[in-house]
């Protein structure tokens, strides 16, 4: 590092021999990019003093729903933070012709540019808030299968979450991230596990015979008048079984015989050979 003349900055921000350090790398790599990235712009604003100019701040709504940062307006144009539009899977990288400006150190985007990636744009001037509705391109014939991938991002599915139930939001906020990345290692349309998820749970309100702590997100156990429902001493455990009740068949070169489980609200139809 002491030969690049540019200024540099080297971060250790794990050991790859530990077990719990390298197990945070793996699965919180975007929280740890975020750590790094407030950080150097928090650096950034404490040496800067160089003046810039003041733009009003705007409320921003995504497909009903009150987002949590607040945008700019510069020349009469409604501009958003970048992070919303990486949340909405938008990628800008070939797109040039996007306006963008830094400011405060913070990149925003004009929001009306947005439109040719299938968000629909509106502006209520009364009260001064920029609003975002997703339009998703759905290919024929894919909208109802089980298997495959889903098409909404992780910002769409907490959306539509917070619309339903927004305490929802602060007790499972990582849901919706952990339902796309299952989904990904199970090749299940992750669109339609969410979504059953939040039908057997009431959007997460639960309600019935399941309580949040029994980390039960699919209704399992809870067919029986007065059954109390199964239970699951983590997270983990609790989402991968609405997975597993949306696959009907189990493939054996896909799940070994000592790792096979058994969902009881199902009748075996064969014993693994």
């Amino acid at each position: 590092m002491s030969a690049i003349a540019s200024p540099s900055l080297q971060l250790e921000v794990a050991f790859l021999t530990n077990p719990q350090e390298r197990n945070l790398l793996q699965n919180r790599r975007r929280e740890f990019a975020l750590g790094l990235a407030d950080g150097a712009a928090a650096w950034s604003r404490a040496i800067d003093n160089t003046a810039s100019p003041a733009y009003p701040t705007i409320d921003i709504t995504l497909n009903s729903g009150t987002y949590g940062e607040k945008g700019i307006l510069v020349n009469s144009n409604a501009y958003i933070p970048i992070d919303l539009v990486d949340g909405l899977g938008v990628n800008l990288s070939n797109s040039p012709n996007v306006a963008r400006i830094n400011y405060s150190n913070v990149v925003y985007v004009r929001a009306v540019d947005l439109r040719e990636f299938n968000v629909a744009v509106t502006w209520d001037s009364t009260s001064r808030t920029v609003i975002l509705r997703t339009a998703l391109t759905i290919c024929p014939g894919q909208l109802d299968r089980i298997v495959g991938h889903g098409n909404t991002s992780e910002m769409q599915l907490k959306m539509f979450l917070k619309n339903n139930n927004e305490q929802a939001i602060a007790q499972f906020s990582d849901l919706p991230r952990l339902y796309r990345e299952e989904g990904g290692n199970e090749n299940i349309n992750y669109d339609i596990a969410f979504s059953q998820m939040c039908l057997e749970t009431n959007f997460l309100k639960f309600g019935g015979a399941i309580r949040p702590e029994q980390n039960n997100f699919a209704g399992l156990g809870a067919i029986a008048s007065g059954a109390t429902g199964a239970s699951f001493p983590v997270l983990a455990l609790g989402y991968g079984h609405t997975f597993s009740i949306s696959k009907p068949m189990l493939v054996r070169s896909r799940c070994p015989r000592d790792r096979l489980i058994h969902d009881f609200r199902l009748s075996p139809v064969a014993s693994p050979r």
